[in-house]
């Protein structure tokens, strides 16, 4: 237990970066969706 840990926690780093990134990306492409569905909201609205 005690050498997996040793070795696992570089690779666990690594993941939690990768995860950290993939986490990122998905809330910040949602913003962006979230705000273009914003948007054409309003202008729908705007054209009525």
């Amino acid at each position: 237990m005690a050498t997996i840990k040793r070795i696992g926690f570089p690779y666990q780093l690594l993941i939690a970066l990768v995860l950290a990134v993939i986490f990122g990306n998905f809330f910040y492409r949602s913003q962006i969706l979230f705000y273009n569905l914003l948007g054409t909201v309003y202008s729908l609205m705007q054209l009525r």
